[in-house]
């Protein structure tokens, strides 16, 4: 069993079951409705609760912190994402939730989950973290 199923679990707050379909949608503002749905869905709650989620993230970070594609991420995140400040290792994780990212970094935590391989979304997540900077 890894070690995010024994701390991530629907009990702790995070879902794994919810299906991403936000970026099928072709109209943008349908597309980002769907995506703050689906957030929400994700740390099941009905309505943004800042409190809530900054229950769970911290949950999801240490379940991940140790293990190769995230410091993999993190690597491109800090190569790739241009702050006036640095940000904390721990602090990056926030990043993986925005918009561009979640459908991808949910599907790796699924997998991860599921205890299955998660090479494929993770090459495909740090494509589109380099991508989004090359813009």
């Amino acid at each position: 069993m890894s070690k995010i199923c024994e701390e991530c679990n629907y009990e702790t707050g995070y879902n794994f079951n919810i299906e991403t379909t936000y970026l099928e949608e072709e109209n943008y503002t349908k597309s980002e409705t769907l995506y703050r749905k689906q957030f929400l869905n994700v740390f099941n709650i009905a309505e943004y609760n800042f409190i809530e989620i900054n229950k769970i993230i911290p949950i999801v970070y240490d379940a991940i912190k140790n293990e190769t594609f995230f410091i993999e991420l993190s690597e491109a995140l800090t190569e790739n994402t241009k702050l006036p400040f640095e940000i904390k290792k721990e602090d990056l994780i926030i990043l993986l939730f925005q918009y561009e990212y979640f459908h991808y970094f949910h599907l790796l935590l699924k997998k991860l989950y599921q205890d299955k391989k998660y090479d494929i979304e993770k090459q495909n997540l740090i494509n589109i973290i380099h991508k989004k900077h090359i813009n």
